[in-house]
């Protein structure tokens, strides 16, 4: 009699093999599940399941409250006392997490899973402490072990397909895609991978176009609006790229791609330009569709490195030899001038480019932008803003005739409300002052960022003051 393995069916044959071990495994699984559930079911009957229950629940409400330490607290209480209950593990994790604490995350994680080893949120932890670490290839083999299942949730299948994106897998996330678009058609996370991906492979046309339907469907999440701006920008970089050294092509027609119902927003603020100190006045354009080509428009741009800067009139900024390029915290590419400190986000994540190219590309990409930042300053049809809260009026004039140097420059300061209280300004949210020809300092109810960093951008405050300094440059 022949060998199994030389049969013509042993294929088959293994293959039915295989099939009844899956089924096997299934069916132990959910045995298993059973007995948990009927485990916990019990439990409620229970003081003992009594008090469980309501210590785990507090500490998950401590947890989505954010008050992590506390949350913390509680569930390693529940883990030592209850051990045998998989929910433990996974919330001290996540806290720590949160916390910072990712060698203490590992560890509970790690004891976790030799307890429950086909328990899916302690392998979704586990996968995204690794993402903490830095090591996105790890992080996507740990996501595929929960990935196929039927019960995986759409919020593992995002975050597994970022990870795919950052690791450049970009056709196996293109295969991801499909089946996560064809199981959750309407869900934004995945149409907006679906343009990330565009991106990535450099296809601006693609990307506009995905990030402006993106923004048609979902107009309230702000991914939509940054990353379409960043879209428009680089297919506008890639215009220019394309003739060479003749810079001279006329912008793109903005309003053939920009989808805002209030175009009159989007034509105002096309008409001023930010100068620093961070990316808030940017972002604010880039919330109404303006979308200019600007040098400073997304920098970290200290008083001193601008005076400093505008007095040279940033003599061989671009230059490599007077670049450098950082990581940030999170990875991202920073580029910035080794002299003044004026440094430029690149969007751009390490794992994503070769570092060397990007460098280059931005040294370029800086140069023709301060060609073009001197020649705005010198026709002085723009208006400029800087917004410092908290600069010295003294510093606001300074900084006005230093740009006066270089043109006719109108100059909006903008700061807050409580900022210039402290000044002794009497001061409140969209008013201005107008303290002498062409200067003007606008007041904000509030500073863009949230005491976690966050960006909550006082939108309407920005459009006001806009509104009220282009009627006084206009004479209105």
């Amino acid at each position: 009699m022949k060998s199994t393995e030389q049969r013509p069916d042993a294929d088959a044959l293994s293959f039915l093999k295989m099939q009844s071990l899956r089924l096997w495994s299934i069916l132990l699984r959910f045995a298993q599940e059973q007995r948990l559930q009927l485990t916990r079911r019990m439990r409620v009957f229970s003081a003992n399941g009594r008090e469980f229950a309501l210590t785990a629940e507090e500490a998950h409400a401590r947890q989505v409250a954010g008050e992590l330490s506390a949350a913390l607290d509680l569930w390693e209480d529940v883990r030592a006392r209850w051990p045998q209950d998989a929910a433990a593990y996974v919330g001290a994790a996540s806290c720590a997490r949160q916390l910072g604490q990712i060698d203490r995350a590992e560890t509970i994680t790690a004891e976790g899973l030799s307890r429950f080893p086909a328990e899916r949120n302690l392998i979704s932890e586990a996968a995204q402490n690794l993402q903490a670490r830095g090591d996105w290839t790890g992080s996507v083999a740990m996501w595929e072990r929960i990935v196929d299942r039927n019960d995986a949730q759409p919020v593992w299948l995002h975050i597994y397909g970022h990870a795919l994106l950052i690791c450049g897998e970009y056709d196996r996330l293109e295969a991801a895609l499909k089946r996560f678009r064809a199981l959750y058609p309407k869900k934004s996370s995945f149409i907006s991978l679906e343009a990330m991906l565009a991106s990535e492979r450099e296809d601006w046309e693609t990307a506009v176009r995905l990030w402006q339907g993106f923004r048609e469907a979902f107009p309230n999440e702000p991914v939509g609006w940054e990353h379409y701006g960043r879209a428009h920008q680089e297919l506008e970089y890639a215009r220019m790229a394309e003739c060479g050294d003749d810079h001279s092509v006329a912008p793109m027609e903005q309003v053939k791609v920009d989808i805002l119902d209030d175009e009159e927003a989007r034509q105002l603020l096309i008409g001023f330009e930010g100068l620093g100190s961070d990316c808030e006045f940017g972002l604010a354009q880039r919330r109404f569709g303006a979308e200019p080509l600007s040098l400073l428009r997304f920098n970290a741009v200290t008083f001193g490195g601008l005076m400093t800067g505008l007095a040279t009139r940033f003599d061989g900024m671009g230059l490599q030899e007077n670049t450098e390029m950082i990581t940030l915290a999170n990875g991202e590419y920073f580029v910035r001038d080794r002299r003044w400190g004026l440094g430029m986000h690149t969007f751009k994540f390490v794992g994503q480019i070769d570092g060397d190219l990007l460098f280059r590309k931005f040294c370029e990409r800086v140069v023709f932008l301060r060609d073009k930042l001197l020649s705005d300053l010198g026709e002085g049809r723009k208006v400029f803003v800087f917004f410092a809260p908290g600069l010295a009026l003294s510093d606001v004039k300074m900084l006005h005739a230093a740009l006066r140097e270089v043109g006719p420059v109108k100059l909006l300061h903008v700061t807050t409300a409580d900022s210039a209280l402290a000044q002794g300004l009497a001061a409140e949210g969209g008013g201005i002052d107008v303290v002498a020809p062409d200067l003007y300092i606008g007041y904000l109810s509030r500073t863009g960022r949230t005491a976690t960093g966050a960006w909550d951008i006082a939108f309407d405050d920005w459009l006001t003051v806009c509104r009220k300094v282009r009627t006084a440059v206009d004479g209105g």
